[in-house]
This record gives structure tokens, sequence and C-alpha cells, in this order.
């Protein structure tokens, strides 16, 4: 079974269904292939575009964290050559065929070798499909909640981004792994700080509101320092605003 807690086996997996996109009897346009591999629902290519691109910033860190870790990092490398032509944004009207062949067995157990090798390095866990889809809906709602609710303009856009932060890592987790959901965390963290001041008057016009992001971030924060064996930091930014994660 790929370990997934390592950029190099999420890459695996994913191209692993690469050889379901390659039919001779049909041409498979790279639109229909690549929203099959990366579960794209969206009908919109601008989505699948920045789906894609992840997937080449993975190809990039795997790359670099192999040559960093790797004393012979070329032999394991030896096959990315291939693996950056077949993840490569190209038309996505063309035919998928091609593209599914530079994904052979080869190209594959060089990447195991390099799942391995990381897996001595990387000690991260996974978040469940339950704490995922949990953090999904509060982030959903928060969503909606903060359309309807009467913000400080800049406050607004600073808490939609973070919740579109928060629901990126989400939707690309099979990606980014929990390292994605962590940074988005530590993105919203950052933001608390710049924003101190104003969140802090939004906390004493709307309590209940500002307990619910508070309470979503408890959660994100719960969630990634156990994947990754960390300290949990959120009660060290929200006294900035006068709030803890029990109130």
């Amino acid at each position: 079974m790929t370990n997934t807690t390592n950029p190099a086996g999420r890459l695996i997996n994913i191209l692993e269904k690469f050889s379901s996109q390659s039919d001779p009897l049909k041409i498979i346009p790279a639109r229909d292939a690549w929203k099959d591999i990366l579960e794209i629902e969206s009908d919109d290519d601008s989505d699948l575009f920045h789906a894609i691109l992840a997937v080449n910033e993975l190809v990039r860190d795997t790359k670099e964290v192999i040559g960093r870790v790797a004393t012979n990092g070329e032999l394991y490398l030896r096959n990315f050559d291939a693996i950056e032509k077949a993840v490569f944004p190209g038309d996505l009207d063309s035919d998928f065929a091609y593209t599914a062949k530079l994904v052979n067995e080869t190209v594959l157990q060089s990447l195991h070798f390099c799942s391995d090798l990381l897996s001595t390095y990387y000690d991260e866990g996974e978040l469940t499909k339950e704490e995922l889809s949990h953090i999904s809906n509060m982030v959903d709602e928060l969503f909606e909640t903060t359309f309807n609710t009467d913000l400080e303009p800049n406050v607004k856009t600073f808490i939609l981004e973070s919740l579109e932060a928060i629901r990126r890592s989400i939707n690309y987790y099979k990606i980014y792994g929990a390292k994605g959901l962590r940074s988005a965390f530590q993105l919203s963290l950052g933001g608390i700080v710049a924003n101190q001041e104003q969140l802090s008057s939004t906390k004493e016009k709307n309590p209940a509101f500002m307990k619910s992001i508070a309470s979503l971030l408890s959660k994100v924060d719960s969630a990634t320092a156990m994947a990754f064996k960390a300290q949990k930091v959120l009660s060290k930014a929200l006294p900035l605003l006068g709030l803890d994660e029990d109130k």
C-alpha cells in the first residue's frame, strides 16, 4: 500500500490513475481525464487548471526534498523528466493517450523508491474523511454567514480569503496532504495578528460570529497539530481578539 503521508506517495496515487485514462478504441480528452483523475466536479476550466498546477507544484516539491535528502539524488530523479511532461498543463482538448503512456511501470517504480526513502523522514499523519468533511461543512456555513454579516470591507475580505484557502486545501488534500491545510491555517493566524484591532471590534459587535470563526480555526488547529504531532497554537492568537477556545 502506498504511503501517502509524503509527497512522493501522494504523487504515486495520482499518476497510477493515468493508465485508466487511455483507451485505444476512443479518444479521451485531457479535460475529461484530468477531471476524473483529480475528482474535479466543476465545469470551469480555471478550476481544473488550478488543480493541475497544484500537481505540478507537488512534482517540484518531491524533486526538491529528494534532492535534499538523497545521497544519490540523480538516481532517484532519473524519471522525473517524463513525470514533468505528463503533468504539464497543456491543451485540454487533446487526446490524453500520449500523456498516459509517459507514466509507465518504470516511472511508477522509481517513484515508489522515492516514497520509501521519504517515509524515513516524514512523520505526517492523515486526516480522516470525517474530519475533512466536518471542516468543509463548517467552512461552507461560515461562507454564507460572512456574506450576510455586516463587516468592515477589509475584515470581510480577510475572512473570505482565509475560508477559501482552507476550502482549497481540503479540495486538494490528496495533493498537499495535511501540510496544505496547516499552511492555510497558519496564513489565517498571520491575518489575525495583522487585523487584530478591527477583528477585536468585530468581536464586540458580533461575538457569535467571531466565536464561529474561532471554532473553525480550533478544529483545523487540532486536526493538523495531531497529524504533525505538534502543539496547538491557536490559543496564543485568540487572546488578541479577546477570545479563547472555550468561550
